[in-house]
């Protein structure tokens, strides 16, 4: 057995096929065979996973010599020791410590925390929330939706620090505000009227002071902001239905 299972450093690896070849210190810096690398693999998951150049590895030799093997796994040394190990706990985590993967099996969590840039790529997600859930983001945020997006809640609070701006060909904004306010502009600009619709001066009759003219023009002011506010609500009728 002691020639079987082996312990050394990985001296060279490839990534593409999964082997590496590892340099035992206890036979002078001997150098194995490209060994074949051990994955974990589960319900039809594979991990895949090969050893850096230093990584000190457990190896098993087939018996025909240094040759063939396989690359059992990475053994944990004094500068490369567990973080963070609990019971019941699924933990990946880069040699630098800043990009992690926790799965508290006990509690049902999921932690992920990636320090550099992130892409997710999913398809045919279907997400339930079940309690209160919160979404810290530090730093700028954008999202592309390739395609249609929907969203429904019973209510929608969207608070910012600045502006908040909305672009597109057929942007629809939400109707209980918008509708209320053209209404009430409706009713404003009709009820009580002091303008006098202008009449058609009889033969002969003097021409009317200024007054009547500057009414004459306001009643046109007054039709025109009628017609946009009743323009602006039907465009808005699609909306927040």
């Amino acid at each position: 057995m002691a020639d079987i299972i082996r312990q050394g450093q990985a001296s060279e690896r490839d990534v593409k096929n999964a082997t590496a070849r590892v340099a035992f210190d206890d036979l002078a810096g001997t150098v194995s065979g490209k060994l074949q690398v051990l994955f974990p693999a589960a319900g039809g998951w594979n991990f895949f996973w090969t050893p850096k150049e230093g990584d000190h590895c457990v190896i098993s030799k087939l018996p025909n010599g240094t040759q063939e093997g396989y690359v059992l796994g990475k053994v944990y040394t004094g500068n490369k020791m567990p973080q963070g190990g609990e019971p019941n706990i699924i933990l990946i985590v880069s040699d630098d410590g800043k990009n992690v993967i926790r799965f508290d099996a006990d509690n049902g969590t999921l932690d992920l925390v990636v320090d550099q840039k992130l892409t997710e790529q999913i398809k045919n997600r279907d997400t339930e929330i079940s309690e209160d859930d919160k979404l810290l983001i530090q730093g700028d945020q954008e999202t592309i939706v390739q395609g249609n997006s929907k969203h429904t809640s019973a209510d929608t609070d969207i608070q910012s620090d600045a502006p908040v701006g909305i672009e597109g060909t057929k942007t629809l904004l939400g109707s209980d505000v918008l509708m209320t306010f053209f209404d009430d502009m409706i009713k404003a600009v009709t009820r009580n009227p002091v303008i006098i619709p202008p009449a058609a001066l009889p033969p002969g009759a003097p021409v009317p002071p200024v007054p009547p003219i500057i009414n004459m023009h306001l009643k046109g002011v007054w039709t025109d902001i009628e017609a946009a506010a009743k323009k602006a609500k039907a465009a808005c009728a699609k909306v927040l239905k």
